[in-house]
Order: C-alpha cells, then structure tokens, then sequence
C-alpha cells in the first residue's frame, strides 16, 4: 500500500511523510535563503550549454559529425534514444554545464578554416549573447545613465592614523555638510577635505536619526586617517528605441570585453598599471564566489541582474579565446601554426600542453575557491571545505578507470 502514491511501497508511510517534510523544508530554505543564488547558478550553466551549443551549430551546418551532446559532466544518468541531427543527447550527474564530443577522424580530415570556425563558435556564441542580453535589458528596463550620487558613508578609518577617530568619526557616520557646503559624492568629500588641512574642518555627519556637528583635525602630517568611503546613490535609466538599443549593446559588448582583456594584461604584469590600481590575484572568484555576487544581484533588480548575466556570457567568451591550450584559443593557435608549418602540431604536444594548462587552472579556481570560501564560511574552515570541492570533483569528473590506474602508479612509485 502506497498512501501518498510517491514513494515505493515498501517505504513505511511514517518515512514518507518524513521525507515529504524534508523536501519542504529544503525547498522553503531554498526559496527563502538561496533562490537568488540558485537561479544565477542555473544561468551561468545556460551560457556554458550555450557556449557549447555554438560549437554544435557551425559542425553540423558544415557537414562535420558530433557524437555526443551533454548537459553536464560525469556519468550519463539519462540519454534520448534517437540522435538529433545526428547526435546523441544526453543528461550527466554533475550539471555544471557541457560538452560535445565530435568525430575525431572527421575533424582530422576538415580544411582548418572549418575546424578554425567550429572552435570559434563557442566563444562568439557567449559574446553575442552578451550583446542580445544586453538589448534586452535596455528594451525592457532602459539604459543606464551615469550613477548619480546621494551621499557618501564612512567604510573604513586607518588603525594607525587615529585623527579622524579621536576627533569623533566612526564607521557608518554618512557626510551631510563640510563648511557648510552640502557634499554628496566621495570625491567632492575628499576635495573638501584636502582644502582645509592647515586648520580644523566643520563637518556635519548623520548617525542614524541624529546630525552631529563635529570639527576635524588633521594630524602633524596633514592626514585624518580616512581610509574608505562607500557611495551611496542610484543609476537612472532612459529609454530607447530599437535600433539605438542594439547600437549601444554592441557599444556596451565591446567596451567590456577590452576592459576585461586590459584587467588580464594587468594582473598579468602585461598591461601597466596606475600607481593606485588595486589588481591582484586576490580579486579573482571562483564560481562559488560568482554564483553569490550573482544571488545579490538577482535580489537588487532585473537590470543589475541581466548586467551579471551579460558580463559572465562575455567572459566566458573572452577567456575561451585566450591563446592557452585546452582553451579554444589554443587550438586556434595550434591551428594557425599548422597553416604556417604546412602541418599539424603533434598530438603528444597537445596533449602535454593542454594537461598542463588544465592544471594551471585548476590551481587558480581552487584559489579563487578558497578566497571565496575565507569570506563565506571563515579563514578555518575554507581549506577542508576547499579540499572536500577537489576530492568531489575528481570523484564526479574522473573516469574510475583512470582514478585506479593513477592509484596503482602512485603506489607502485
């Protein structure tokens, strides 16, 4: 007997009930706590399927066979018994995206401009739906203006330059007035500031529901300690027609691309840097962290969110094009060698150098994980959760045969 005609009947009904509840209660925390994130996790999952869909249109529109399409990596919980358009489709455990699997003698046998258009389809499939997203943001919300300050809030004072703090600012006190001027942004507080640093500053700050009337000095060496303010504001939208929509999209697309490109050559010590550029290693995020800033955003409003959705498509894109084996832009590369050498590169050259770049960034998202990891769950427990993420990953992602064999070698070894 199967009361709730759900579970099999062998559960007792007391279990099922049970297990009904828990599913409740997860669904309520999900949707209560987490649905932000989930729903930016299932969107960053939608552009990597995309991305892969990009490679699959061109190769099969060019003739060229795909074996295989699936949703997700790991082991195949379910496939469509027909192939579509000559693929199988199917569904894996870990649903962290896709991939394709094309005819390798197939592709061997292709001239290299379409091999050079299958492996660019990826990559320009995420740029372009970063351009349409982008439309449809500025059709359906409006276009941003530029942010329009409401005042500015006190982040962080120096430990050591105590001026500011003995003379009664504390963190969170929001600037009203500065010699009687009304200042909203940070940059008109500090301008303020600098010009009366050889006397005391009449600085009016709100702190919750009371404006306390305050005199700054500054220490022997002209500094209050002042170290971070917080803009508070909004950004006002307008709305456009069609094609000035599309126009700027593009616009849009392509101004954030050369930014996230001129970000790379920074943090790679390519591109110089200003002397007061913040660009280091400790700003990159895993998808643990872009999963969370993208839940926050999903929670500020459509435009903010849509503007996450875009700029993930696009990085996805700009990345797959960096010249790194592994990466689509590698085989670019090695392709662009093989029409300059008359040949291709050697397999075992691939192979080596694309297992080194697949480690390479394996390090960095375990770093970036980790970083991510310090600011949600603390500084003790980011490295065991950290190495949790690995051993699940390599559980999940790893072929088992391959797992034995490199046990046996580290055995043996």
């Amino acid at each position: 007997m199967n009361p709730l005609g759900i579970f099999p009947s062998k559960f007792p009904p007391v279990k099922q009930v049970l297990s009904i509840m828990l599913a409740m209660a997860l669904a309520d925390f999900l949707f209560a706590y987490a649905f932000g994130q989930v729903v930016a996790a299932l969107v960053i999952v939608f552009l990597i399927i995309i991305h892969e869909v990009g490679h699959w249109i061109p190769a099969r529109m060019m003739g060229l066979s795909v074996k295989t399409f699936s949703v997700g990596f790991g082991k195949t919980i379910y496939q469509y018994p027909k192939p579509i358009w000559g693929t199988y489709f199917r569904l894996s455990s870990v649903p962290l995206g896709g991939y394709i699997v094309p005819d390798d003698d197939d592709m061997a046998r292709a001239p290299i401009w379409k091999r050079a258009v299958f492996i660019s389809g990826g990559p320009l499939m995420n740029l372009l739906c970063a351009v349409l997203i982008t439309f449809f943001s500025y059709i359906v919300v409006g276009e941003p203006q530029a942010f329009r300050p409401t005042g500015s809030v006190i982040a962080e004072l120096d430990s050591k330059i105590t001026a500011a703090y003995d003379s009664g600012l504390r963190v969170g006190d929001e600037f009203v007035n500065i010699e009687g001027q009304r200042v909203f942004s940070a940059k008109e507080v500090f301008n303020a500031l600098l010009a009366h640093q050889s006397s005391p500053v009449a600085v009016d700050v709100k702190r919750g529901d009371q404006v306390l009337s305050l005199k700054l000095a500054h220490d022997a060496n002209g500094k209050l300690g002042l170290k971070g303010v917080r803009q508070k504001g909004y950004v006002p939208y307008a709305q456009v027609g069609v094609l000035t929509a599309a126009v700027d999209a593009v616009d849009k697309t392509a101004e954030a691309t050369v930014a996230t490109l001129e970000w790379l050559g920074k943090l790679l010590y390519i591109v110089p840097r200003a002397n007061e550029e913040q660009v280091n290693a400790d700003q990159l995020q895993s998808l643990i962290g872009i999963v969370q800033t993208g839940g926050e955003l999903f929670q500020s409003g459509l435009a903010d969110f849509l503007a996450f959705a875009a700029i993930v498509s696009l990085s996805l894109g700009v990345l797959n094009f960096l010249p790194l084996p592994a990466l689509d832009g590698g085989h670019l590369l090695f392709l662009a060698i093989e029409k300059m050498r008359g040949k291709a590169v050697s397999v075992m050259v691939q192979r080596w150098s694309s297992l080194g770049t697949i480690g390479l960034l394996l390090l960095v998202t375990f770093y970036a994980a980790y970083n991510d990891l310090i600011r949600l769950v603390g500084p003790h427990w980011a490295a065991p959760v950290t190495a949790l993420l690995f051993c699940l990953l390599v559980r999940y992602t790893v072929p088992y045969s391959v797992r034995i064999s490199v046990t046996r070698r580290l055995r043996r070894s």
